[in-house]
């Protein structure tokens, strides 16, 4: 969708687009403008354009006007976000994807009331419909697990989900290496008969919530390890020597929170290489100088992203690199491409808890 600025006169504007908002500055006072809006071919066969908005500009004023689209189909799939209560929950995003696209999904903020509607759904598509509440850093009683997916095939008849549960976190636990390092933990909830009854977001500092138990009865929770993507920063990343073992239990209002230890191998510095319009940029070098504690060098690692590569790294493609590290080493690291002409920034680290603080690396 594109909202246009043009004047009447010889006045020249400038456009600028922030979330949800279009601002234009340069305006001449006394000037008359239109602004017209264009709907792309997404949203063509579901909206008429509105009405075009004119107004005369005077020095100082600051004009706002708020465009709604015309003739609003029906929704095609509807539903309502509630507690385990059966209260209304608001402002929870809801996501719509469809099977087989790789693309953004679609996403709506329940009403006052918890309702959802999506429009726009393609007949004979399956769809799968997931709440997305926001979370604490730590896990509350105040969060609410995640549920599994509501999924459906749209037949090109209106479909209503009804109310989808989404309970209170009860139980806490941590996942930790066993160093003693948190680990980032995705937990899955199952009753006794087996079905899944909901899972947890990974919280920070290796925490996990779980909830919709019912006191007195069993339960069963697997806990493992998510690895964070690496694209968007360099990342440590590490192999598992041993899973956590589940842990089976009758939950009890109150009871302390869960401990899990996963067993790790071998870790290795991560991320890709791209360029500024996050291109990835294959047969990039990327240089690692690993410091000794006064500063000065102990060894120099060097690794490409493409099909050469040394023996000190594991090659990967797509831009990508790897490179074995282990909690505590310092260093400094850069990037350059393949022609040798465009690198980036250089940036220090040091393995802490296997982490880094490293941005992507971007050739410029």
């Amino acid at each position: 969708m594109n909202i246009n600025l043009r004047g009447n006169g010889s006045g020249q504007a400038n456009m600028y687009y922030q979330a949800d908002l279009t601002y234009g500055d340069g305006l001449q006072d006394g000037e008359t403008y239109t602004v017209t809006v264009d709907l792309d071919d997404k949203l063509k066969h579901l909206y008429d354009a509105p009405d075009s908005y004119t107004f005369v500009y005077h020095q100082g004023d600051k004009v706002l006007h708020i465009f709604t689209l015309k003739n609003l189909p029906p929704a095609q799939v509807n539903g309502k976000v509630v507690d385990e209560n059966g209260r209304p929950l608001a402002n929870v995003n809801v996501e719509l994807s469809m099977d087989g696209n790789i693309g953004i999904p679609n996403l709506y903020s329940t009403a006052n009331d918890g309702s959802f509607q999506f429009r726009g759904l393609r007949s004979g598509k399956n769809y799968a419909i997931i709440p997305r509440p926001m979370l604490h850093r730590t896990p509350t009683s105040e969060d609410f697990i995640q549920v599994p997916q509501q999924s459906f095939v749209y037949n090109g008849t209106p479909v209503d989900l009804g109310a989808i549960k989404l309970p209170h976190v009860q139980l806490t636990g941590r996942l930790k290496d066993s160093e003693g390092n948190d680990l980032h933990a995705m937990a899955m909830l199952k009753d006794a008969a087996g079905n899944i009854i909901g899972s947890s977001f990974p919280y920070e500092n290796g925490y996990f919530g779980v909830g919709g138990m019912e006191e007195g009865k069993s339960y069963t929770l697997t806990v493992l390890m998510v690895q964070l993507p690496s694209f968007l920063k360099v990342t440590v990343e590490r192999t598992t020597i041993e899973l956590p073992k589940p842990q089976t239990f009758v939950y009890t209002k109150g009871m302390s929170e869960l401990s899990f230890v996963q067993r790790m191998g071998s870790s290795y510095l991560t991320g890709v290489i791209t360029t500024k319009d996050y291109k990835t940029e294959e047969n990039a070098s990327v240089i690692v100088d690993f410091l000794n504690d006064d500063g000065s060098v102990s060894r120099t690692v060097t690794v490409y992203t493409g099909i050469k590569g040394t023996s000190n790294a594991i090659i990967t493609p797509s831009g990508q690199f790897k490179i074995d590290v282990s909690n505590g080493m310092k260093g400094r690291i850069h990037a350059v491409s393949a022609d040798g002409k465009r690198k980036s920034k250089t940036y220090d680290f040091t393995v802490t808890n296997y982490s880094v603080d490293i941005p992507r690396l971007i050739v410029e």
